[in-house]
């Protein structure tokens, strides 16, 4: 991000810095998230990883098999060091291989016999583990990981950059959790989840998001607290009107032409990625805290934002009803309020 491009920290505080000048007092909101919660990525696991109890004798029996090939690239990789993502790859490609494998063994001969019940159990266990895996990639994965600690906030000029490329990736992701939950292993891919995740490593949207939101949640309630208590800020019967012309033309110019947009981009991010998000981090770590960002309960971010939206026009329309003012048509470039007097 360009060092000269206002991101939603300088936009807060651009406008708060106006309201100052013109009521001449100070509103001691701050634009740093101190009233958000405070979220603890969970701690770094390793996977404990094991090898398929079969001799080399009878992996030599199915090393014609996809399976095959498989469980003796597995094996040899054992031991070095090993994405999330590609542990997981490893888990799900067993359970959709081994079925054509172990249907290829005689179960006439003793020997295959015993391989066959050893693959079976094996896919069993790994069927049964299989969201439990899932859920260790995503708190594990570091692509994953880095980008669901805010940061970066969002350019104010291109808020929504990346939008559409970060909901794809967040959506293949959510594909293969849905196809674990049915067991139909057939419609797994995890070659997309690799490309997803290569995807998701060059966005910063969700990081960004997560700032902004709680920057701009925090600044707007400090605002509204700071604002319905200041002096000078409505009309009084018999004084001169030009501080709230002023103010006003501070709210067209500042909230309703800057600061607007960037909100509705704010809203324009939860509502595309927050459903697909919120399914695929259930039962996560990161549950609790994409709920905040994302979600819409009473005390989520979203609701509280736009409960703080709702309060601050009001106050503004206070201001207007004490004047008896209302703003030009039009007036949104920084025309001056009318009277109505």
């Amino acid at each position: 991000m360009s060092a000269c491009t206002p991101n939603a920290e300088e936009l807060w505080q651009d406008y708060q810095d106006r309201l100052e000048r013109v009521l001449e007092q100070s509103l001691s909101s701050k634009t740093t998230p101190s009233d958000v919660p405070v979220f603890v990525p969970p701690p770094k696991r390793r996977w404990l990883d094991a090898q398929v109890n079969i001799s080399l004798l009878q992996l030599a029996k199915i090393a014609q098999c996809s399976l095959g090939r498989l469980i003796a690239e597995h094996n040899n990789s054992l031991g070095k060091v090993a994405q999330p993502s590609q542990r997981l790859a490893y888990q799900l490609n067993f359970i959709r291989l081994a079925p054509e494998c172990i249907a290829s063994l005689n179960k006439a001969q003793s020997d295959e016999a015993a391989l066959r019940s050893v693959l079976q159990a094996e896919r069993q266990a790994k069927i049964g583990s299989a969201m439990q895996d899932l859920h260790f990639m995503l708190e594990q994965d570091s692509t994953l990981r880095q980008k669901l600690v805010p940061g970066h906030g969002l350019d104010s000029r291109q808020p929504l950059g990346g939008l559409s490329e970060t909901q794809l990736a967040f959506n293949v992701l959510l594909t293969l959790k849905q196809a674990i939950a049915l067991a139909d292993w057939e419609k797994l891919n995890t070659e997309s989840v690799e490309q997803a995740l290569g995807e998701l490593h060059r966005s910063d949207l969700i990081a960004g998001y997560m700032l902004s939101l709680a920057q701009s949640l925090t600044a707007l309630e400090g605002l509204n607290q700071e604002l319905s208590q200041a002096k000078g800020f409505l009309c009084q019967p018999g004084r001169n009107k030009n501080r709230q012309e002023i103010l006003l033309n501070v709210l067209n110019k500042v909230f309703i032409g800057r600061l607007q947009p960037f909100l509705g981009a704010l809203d324009t991010i939860q509502f595309e990625l927050g459903p697909a998000l919120l399914d695929l981090y259930t039962g996560t770590a990161y549950e609790a805290q994409l709920q905040f960002y994302f979600g819409e309960l009473p005390d989520s971010a979203m609701t509280r934002l736009k409960a703080a939206i709702k309060e601050h026009i009001a106050l503004w329309q206070q201001l207007q009803q004490s004047c008896r003012m209302e703003l030009a048509p039009g007036s949104a470039g920084g025309e001056q309020a009318t009277s109505q007097e």
